[in-house]
């Protein structure tokens, strides 16, 4: 929902073998945020969203949420994890 009220409108859609979109983490600027996605493994990871876009685009295949660390773009799950400098 808009701060300034309005109607509640979905952030994302499911994707053909999506079972679920959760977790959802918004980063700095509160425009981009990470997410879970549920599914099959070649579906199944982390993505990023945006509010300005509908598309969510894969980061990395996960069975399991990542989070955001503030010290730099990261991200970390079960079976891998990433730092960029």
């Amino acid at each position: 929902m808009p701060a300034g009220g309005g109607d509640v409108v979905p952030v994302t859609t499911l994707g053909a073998g999506q079972g679920g979109h959760r977790f959802p983490q918004f980063l700095p600027g509160g425009r981009q945020f990470l997410q879970y996605v549920q599914g099959p493994a070649e579906t199944a990871g982390i993505y990023l969203g945006s509010l300005d876009a509908a598309t969510v685009t894969r980061v990395t295949a996960a069975d399991t949420a990542g989070a955001y660390l503030p010290t730099g773009p990261q991200w970390s799950s079960a079976t891998e994890s990433t730092h960029a400098p």
